[in-house]
């Protein structure tokens, strides 16, 4: 069963294509975002090993950059596409102005906030998905950092660390 959605969006906008770029864009954004983390990831776990007649060997007190080095810029996609969820507003408020032209109805709604309910809900709603996917793909990447790293090259508190400025 889905949800109706027609019930906070403008009237008449077509709100699979919406559905349909929301989705796309996350799929890029993620598929970029780990592209990018595991490239960083491989580059960094490469150095820890030193390679000797077709065997790999842990180099002898090597440690692995913090993850926070690793982690680069790889979740900044997902608060730029929430950003771009953002702009969903404008595009919603101008639709009621200059294509349907259902603004003058919208004002003499009994509800005063159904305006801003079909403008606001759907874009608010898209970035905080965005924001979401971009802290499980955090965890994903943490998880991936712990346990395809040897123990004795992770350096300790790598949790704790990603918080501090």
């Amino acid at each position: 069963m889905k949800p109706d959605l027609s019930r906070y969006a403008p009237p008449g906008i077509n709100i699979k294509s919406e559905i349909n770029f929301f989705t796309g864009l996350l799929s890029c954004v993620s598929v970029f975002s780990f592209a990018y983390f595991l490239n960083r990831y491989l580059s960094c776990r490469s150095s820890l090993f030193v390679q000797s007649l077709n065997t790999k060997t842990v180099f002898p007190g090597a440690q692995i950059e913090n993850f926070r080095y690793v982690l680069g810029t790889s979740l900044y996609v997902f608060a730029a596409a929430a950003v771009c969820m953002l702009f969903l507003i404008i595009i919603h408020y101008s639709y009621h102005y200059k294509d349907s032209r259902s603004i003058y109805l919208m004002k003499r709604l009994p509800n005063p906030g159904e305006l801003h309910r079909r403008c606001l809900t759907l874009p608010i709603l898209a970035a905080l998905i965005c924001l979401a996917a971009g802290f499980i793909a955090l965890v994903i990447y943490y998880a991936i950092y712990m346990n395809f790293t040897p123990g004795q090259c992770i350096p300790p508190n790598q949790w704790q660390k990603i918080w501090r400025f």
